[in-house]
Order: C-alpha cells, then sequence, then structure tokens
C-alpha cells in the first residue's frame, strides 16, 4: 500500500470519510503549503459540501491522529504574529482519551482535570502552568472552567 495522507490516517483506525478523503487528496496534490483557507478553496472546487469547519477539523485529526476530536465549533479568534494569520480557537469533545503524539511537533501533551487548571489559575499548580492573561488559550480555559464554552 503506498504510503499517503489515507492509508496513514486508515492504518491508525481513523474513519477516512468522503470529505476527509478529498481533503486529503487535495493536500497530496499540492505542490505547495496551502493554509487552511487555501485548502478549504481547493477542497470546495471538489466537494461543495464541505464547510470550513470541516477543513480546521480534518487537518487537525491529520496532525493529532491519535486524538479522536468529535463535534468541533468555533469560539474565538486572535491574531498571529505571522502576515494573513489569525489563531482560532474551538471547542473540541474527544472520543477516546489515548494520545499519540509527534515529537516533532509537540513536546509533551497530558490530560488536565478541572481541578487541576483551577489550581494552576490560582498559582497552586505545581506541573501545570496558566495561560498568560489576552492569549486565547487563556480566553478558552476560564470559559471552560466557567462552563461557558457553548
Amino acid at each position: 500500500m503506498p504510503d499517503t495522507i489515507t492509508s496513514r490516517c486508515e492504518a491508525k483506525g481513523l474513519r477516512m470519510t468522503e470529505q476527509r478523503r478529498v481533503i486529503a487528496q487535495v493536500l497530496e496534490e499540492s505542490d505547495d503549503h496551502p493554509d487552511v483557507e487555501e485548502l478549504y478553496a481547493r477542497a470546495t472546487a471538489v466537494d461543495p459540501r464541505i464547510s470550513i469547519a470541516t477543513v480546521y477539523r480534518t487537518v487537525k485529526l491529520f496532525e493529532e491522529a491519535g486524538i479522536r476530536v468529535g463535534a468541533v465549533s468555533y469560539l474565538a479568534s486572535q491574531p498571529w504574529p505571522f502576515p494573513a494569520s489569525l489563531m482560532l480557537g474551538c471547542r473540541g469533545v474527544a472520543l477516546n482519551r489515548d494520545i499519540t503524539i509527534d515529537p516533532a511537533e509537540i513536546e509533551e501533551v497530558r490530560w488536565a482535570t478541572r481541578e487541576e487548571v483551577l489550581a494552576a489559575f490560582a498559582g497552586e499548580g505545581p506541573s501545570l502552568l496558566p495561560a498568560r492573561p489576552g492569549a486565547i488559550a487563556h480566553f478558552l480555559l476560564r470559559n471552560w472552567l466557567a462552563d461557558r464554552l457553548d
């Protein structure tokens, strides 16, 4: 079997829907490194039913195939220090608790309980530091702690 995005995802047990296959095909056929907006434009030329949220979610799934995510919804955004880029904050529901990381992409990852995040924000978390005020991660965590991510 050829080494493709689709074959790698299937080998990890990721269900490859028709829309995910289109997005994978567009990525594999790209000679450049399209951002999500460009990927969305190219994918909808093949299948106009694909939403921007589907593209974001699929790209994230391709990156972190070890954490399977269900429903994803947009919450907020903030400028990102790269030209024409924006940091998006989304809410996603994990479908399992398994984590597989790519050490070239991420140094450490773990699940944190609400109590651990509360302790970090109170300055009492020895192994977990809070996100800095003004960062989208701070906004997301504060709203998660307050049950306001809907």
